[in-house]
């Protein structure tokens, strides 16, 4: 029922092991298990990009994030330069991409 909605996170409880969440627009509180809260990454971070089978030869390439279309809830990401001989892949879901480390 929240899948795809944003929130907030106020805190992680120990001792329940979960998020405490506030649901934008509604203000409630929930408690939600770690894998079930994916941070959405910030426009010029570095992503890598994975799982994607349509255009599996771009699976770990870095990417660039360059937004996050909410209609769609995927993210529009730009291949690095040496990379660009490729088709820049369609909008990528969430679960498809990494944050990078540096």
């Amino acid at each position: 029922e929240l899948n795809g909605q944003p929130v907030r996170v106020k805190r992680f409880d120990d001792a329940e092991g979960r998020y405490v969440i506030r649901v934008a627009g509604s203000g409630e509180t929930r408690h939600v298990r770690p894998e079930n809260v994916r941070p959405r990454l910030a426009d010029g971070s570095p992503a890598l990009l994975d799982g994607l089978q349509e255009a599996g030869e771009l699976n770990g390439t870095e990417v660039k994030v360059d937004g996050f279309d909410d209609a769609d809830r995927r993210y529009i990401v730009s291949l690095p330069p040496r990379a660009a001989a490729s088709e820049a892949p369609a909008p990528v879901r969430p679960r498809r991409l990494w944050l990078a480390a540096r």
